[in-house]
């Protein structure tokens, strides 16, 4: 038998499996689904533009229509400040634990939010 040495903390692979709730990341036909703020809760499930609360908004009351596409930015913008926090929050989480690699659900990070993660890990 050869000469064993115990491993050490620095030999171990630790790996973060993150549960997180979300939007899924991605399009549903013609509309994103992070434009919508009253989404169906599965994203999987196909959805007719009737469903979309803002495209009833536009059709039904004219007078709101140009407001329309300022809501949908506006719920983009906020929800992607929202998951940019969230993942800053878990990542420094990971860093102080020495974390190695981290695991998301998949279509839950939007590709403008990787840099995000490659400063912490970089």
């Amino acid at each position: 038998m050869g000469d064993r040495t115990m491993p050490t903390s620095d030999d171990i692979l630790r790996i973060a499996a993150v549960q997180l709730n979300y939007q899924a990341i991605g399009r549903t036909g013609e509309f994103w689904r992070l434009d919508e703020p009253l989404m169906a809760a599965d994203p999987f499930v196909p959805i007719s533009k009737s469903d979309y609360l803002l495209k009833q908004l536009e059709k039904s009351h004219a007078s709101l229509a140009h407001l329309c596409p300022e809501m949908a930015a506006f719920s983009r913008q906020e929800y992607i400040a929202n998951l940019e926090r969230k993942l800053k929050e878990i990542l420094t989480f990971c860093y102080g634990h020495k974390v190695n690699v981290v695991v998301f659900p998949e279509y839950s990070i939007p590709p403008l939010l990787v840099g995000v993660s490659l400063h912490f890990f970089s």
